[in-house]
């Protein structure tokens, strides 16, 4: 009986390797299999990222718009509405859904309110500081 080489024995048989490469030259099933395993967590990691910094930026820029807002005190006269106010402190009547938003709890209908009762009157910085300007130079001007 005759025994192989031992060079045989280690070296495999790549006649078959040869035989399917000839058939389908393109196809390489280890690279392909390989390949997709190693692609998908790096996509998958950058768009989690790339998804991470834009919320992150987002929330920074909703952050840096928000300004301070200041409520400022309102006794309520009579035959004052919310428009009323809200020409009064903003200069337009159509902003008298803000006032209604602050103050919600305490009306029963939209634009009815209570003679004697203290409402708050949402204001920003410029708002406001337009606001004492006018006040004051209504004060002087009596």
């Amino acid at each position: 009986m005759l025994q192989p080489n031992k060079a045989e024995e280690i070296i495999p048989d790549e006649s078959l390797e040869n035989e399917t490469k000839e058939k389908r030259p393109g196809l390489n099933l280890k690279y392909l299999v390989d390949n997709t395993k190693e692609e998908k967590p790096s996509w998958f990691l950058f768009l989690f990222f790339f998804l991470l910094i834009s919320l992150l930026g987002a929330a920074l820029w909703l952050a840096s718009r928000q300004e301070e807002q200041y409520f400022h005190p309102h006794q309520v006269q009579e035959s004052e509405n919310l428009r009323i106010l809200a020409g009064y402190y903003y200069n337009n009547p159509r902003e008298w859904r803000r006032i209604y938003l602050a103050n919600r709890e305490k009306f029963i209908q939209e634009s009815t309110l209570k003679v004697g009762e203290q409402i708050y009157i949402p204001l920003t910085k410029e708002e406001r500081k337009d606001f004492l300007g006018r006040l004051s130079q209504n004060k002087q001007g009596r």
